[in-house]
Parts: C-alpha cells; structure tokens; sequence
C-alpha cells in the first residue's frame, strides 16, 4: 500500500492580531438596501408637521385680530356715543344759560350755575324725547364763570404776585409775575424777554401781546404742570377719589385730603376786569382782599363773610339756600359793616374790582364710560352780548 506523505511547510512565528472592536459587529443601516422612499417619507411627515404648526399659528392669529377688530369695534361706538353726547350735554348747557331770566346778576344759584348729573338714558328722554337701550353712560356738566376769574392781560403785577401766592407758587411768585408782564408787553426789557427763551430747547418767543388763550401760561418761565391745572381735574370745587390718589390717576397728587386747585381756574383771557363776587373761587377772592388789606390778618375773616353771604348756611355754591350780591351797592354796605365806618368811601374802594354780573361762560362736558375709569371731555366757552349767546371754543377728546 503506498502511503501519503504530507508535506508540511517550515513553522512560521505570527504576530497575534487586533482584536476589532464591538462596534464592527453591529451591523450598520448603510449596510442594508436602501429604501429609496424611506427619507423622502420622513421629510414629508416633518414637512407636515410645520405646516399644521404654521397653520395653527395663523389661525390663532386671525382669530387674535378679529377679536382685537371686534374690540376696537366696540370700542370706536363707545368713543362715538360718548362724543355725541358730550354734544348734546353742551346743547343742553347752553339751553340752560339761555333761561337765565335776569342777566344783570349771575350766579352759581341760577339754572346755568348748577351742576348737572345725570345718566344717558336720562338724557336722552330730557334732551332728545327718547331714549334707547344701550350702556349707560355717567354725564356731567360742570360750569364756570370766566367773570369770576382775573383777567390775566389786565392783571396789575401786584395782583398776580398775591393770586400766585395763593395759589401755592410760594418764593416763586415774583418771579413768575414779572415773566407773565415780559410774555404779553412789547418791550424786550425784562427777565424773561426774547434772549431767555431762544435758549430753550426748541427756542421760541414770547408773543409780546395778550395771551389768546390761558393755556399760554405753560410757557411762561417758571411756570410748571402741576401749578397750572392743580388737582381739581374735573373743576367741580370738591376733592373726589381720583384727585387724592396719588399718580394712580389723572391728575397727580399729593394725597394729602386737600384740594388744591390751580391757576387754570384762576385766571382768563375773557371780561373787562371786573370779577363777579358771587362766582369768584374762594383762592382768588382772598388774594383780592389781602392785596386791598396790605395782608393784614382780617383778610381771611372778611374773605370768609363774603363767601358766607353769597353761599348760605350749608356753605356750598350752586344749592337753593345760596344768597348772592344783588347789586353792587350790597356788596358795599357788607364791606361799611366789616370795615365799621360811617363812610363808605373805604367800602367802596375794595368793593372796585368785583361786580355781580358776567358776560362769559365755560361748561365742562363728561360722558363716563360704563364700568371703565374713562371719559369723554369736552369743554366750551360761551360769550353772552345782549340776547345772543355765542360759542367761541369747543373742544372734546378722551
């Protein structure tokens, strides 16, 4: 038998190998057939996603809008319901001036001098014979006497100092005194002429003439907001809760329980000069008699018997217990009895600047938004000339 013989090749020596990593024996995605719809499938599902998400948004958008449309909506007929019966409380204020059955004494007694409160329906059915549903608006009328005022392009600078003072201007009130007499003369001598206000940024300049309007005095050197209009925002002479509240509401305060008012209730461009001494502010009245008693103590003493005998026992303007001057010449026999003279020549000196009588007219307008701390404002001022009354400002707005 013949044997094979195995042929064996001379031993080799072998380095040992890598051992390869876990990993290689995963097997990987790439190494399987590709589905080519596979990805094109995932990107349309994200796709989608975005477009819903996108879609979403804009809906939510749209319906955003449209309640903001419907809102705004609402809002534009408040706002113009408001104004159209801010226009008929100023017909209504005139047609209560135009009552006044005697024209030669004017006073906060008299229909046009009462304060009128009332609702819209109310309103409505006096003014229009109807009314209509709808939300019920708060309206008031709130008048003024301009006659009862100091006309500020008459005012002596004597006159201005002491309503200033009274006023609460303080150390200030020469100063902003003289600056009132440098805005409306025509002379560039002065503190507060052209040079002192081309300064300012933006400059301007004085008018070096009359002030056209009481609102001037806000340019005036010196002179700042918060002197100007007071806290008295609804000019109603009381101290109501937004006027003691600090800067929660308009006006800013000081929320110290008093009113104060301020120089916009004081001064006019309007009358002769006279000032009637049955509607002049209490403020001004004082600093009229103090001027005439050289600030002598008893001004306030007769300041407070003035207002007494126009106001009567409940001490408050434009009630039915109210007594007013009836004529010049009781203004005068009032003043002989404080003075204590047999003459009257002293009397009838202080008694020079007032009168019982005016001739213009302002009446703030409200019409309260239901269940909102809004109002729509306006305010007109009218000129009484004989029988014709005439309107000659109007002006309304939130």
């Amino acid at each position: 038998m013949r044997k094979l013989a195995l042929k064996t090749s001379p031993t080799k020596t072998h380095s040992p190998q890598p051992t390869a990593p876990y990993s290689s024996f995963i097997l990987h995605p790439s190494s399987f057939p590709q589905n080519p719809y596979a990805n094109r499938k995932g990107a349309i599902l994200i796709l989608t996603l975005w477009v819903v998400a996108l879609l979403s948004l804009m809906a939510h958008g749209i319906i955003l809008r449209a309640r903001l449309g419907v809102r705004e909506a609402e809002w534009a007929d408040i706002e113009l319901q408001a104004r159209q019966l801010n226009r008929a409380l100023t017909a209504l204020a005139v047609d209560r001036l135009a009552q006044d059955e005697n024209p030669d004494v004017d006073s906060f007694k008299e229909l046009w001098g009462r304060h009128y409160a009332a609702e819209s329906s109310a309103l409505l059915a006096e003014f229009a014979g109807n009314a209509r549903p709808g939300p019920e608006y708060l309206l008031e009328i709130i008048p003024v006497d301009e006659a009862g005022k100091v006309n500020i392009n008459l005012a002596p600078l004597e006159l201005l100092i002491a309503i200033l003072r009274e006023y609460g201007a303080g150390l200030r009130s020469p100063d902003i005194a003289k600056a009132i007499i440098d805005w409306r003369d025509q002379d560039d001598i002065g503190p507060a002429e052209r040079d002192l206000y081309q300064n300012f940024n933006p400059p301007y300049a004085p008018s070096d003439t009359d002030l056209k309007s009481i609102d001037e005095l806000l340019f005036i050197q010196g002179m700042d907001p918060s002197l100007f209009f007071g806290e008295d925002a609804n000019h109603n002479g009381l101290l109501d809760p937004n006027e003691d509240d600090g800067d929660a509401y308009w006006p800013d305060d000081n929320m110290d329980g008093l009113l104060q008012p301020g120089l916009a209730d004081a001064f006019t461009v309007y009358g002769d000069g006279s000032i009637n001494i049955n509607t002049t502010p209490p403020p001004v009245l004082r600093a009229v008699i103090r001027l005439g008693l050289d600030e002598d103590p008893a001004a306030d003493t007769w300041a407070d018997r003035l207002l007494a005998k126009r106001q009567g026992p409940d001490k408050i303007d434009g009630t039915d217990d109210d007594t007013p001057f009836e004529s010049h010449d009781q203004l005068v026999a009032l003043l002989t009895a404080l003075i204590g003279e047999d003459t009257p020549a002293q009397a009838l000196r202080f008694a020079s600047p007032f009168a019982v009588t005016s001739n213009a007219f302002r009446f703030f307008t409200a019409a309260k938004f239901p269940g909102k701390h809004y109002a729509m404002n306006a305010e007109i001022v009218i000129i009484r000339e004989g029988d014709q009354l005439n309107m000659i400002e109007y002006h309304d707005g939130l």
